[in-house]
């Protein structure tokens, strides 16, 4: 009579079973992902990590990869909906894009305003030559209305049309 072979699945089930307890996972949903023949192999635990990560399956996640999963998650939902009330209040007209107040103050200091002065430079010299104190006075004060004027006329049309 034979004795009875004592065939012990003791390394194998026990090194899958600690292996399932060192990633964080059931040692049956080991065995579920071993068997699809697309698993690592047992042992390397950063690969296992990155494979149950790409599978999708948020359960059969270990507990600290769900948290940082879940908290990724979150801060992705709350920079859409900020940026989602920030579209709604442009729309709106409450705010204005930081990029197009850049371009009209670029506009209206670079190119208006600068350009005023490099006007008034090279004009003055000639049109105030000769002229007494009193109207010097009075033409730069002319001067200094006409860009005024010029500004607000600027700044209602942008407000206008807030482009």
């Amino acid at each position: 009579m034979n004795a009875p072979k004592n065939k012990s699945k003791k390394t194998k089930t026990c090194s899958k079973a600690q292996f399932a307890r060192e990633i964080g996972i059931s040692r049956q949903n080991l065995n579920y992902h071993i068997q699809t023949g697309n698993a690592p192999a047992i042992g390397d635990v950063e690969a296992w990590l990155a494979f149950l990560a790409e599978q999708g399956r948020d359960a059969t996640l270990p507990k600290k990869l769900r948290e940082a999963i879940a908290k990724e998650r979150l801060r992705l939902i709350k920079e859409n909906v900020e940026k989602a009330k920030m579209e709604n209040a442009e729309k709106r007209g409450e705010m204005i894009a930081f990029e197009k107040v850049r371009a009209f103050l670029h506009n209206i200091i670079g190119t208006f305003f600068f350009g005023e002065l490099a006007r008034l430079e090279a004009e003055f010299p000639a049109a105030l030559k000769g002229q007494t104190e009193i109207e010097i006075q009075a033409e730069c004060k002319r001067q200094i209305s006409k860009i005024k004027e010029e500004l607000r006329v600027h700044l209602t049309a942008w407000e206008q049309k807030k482009v």
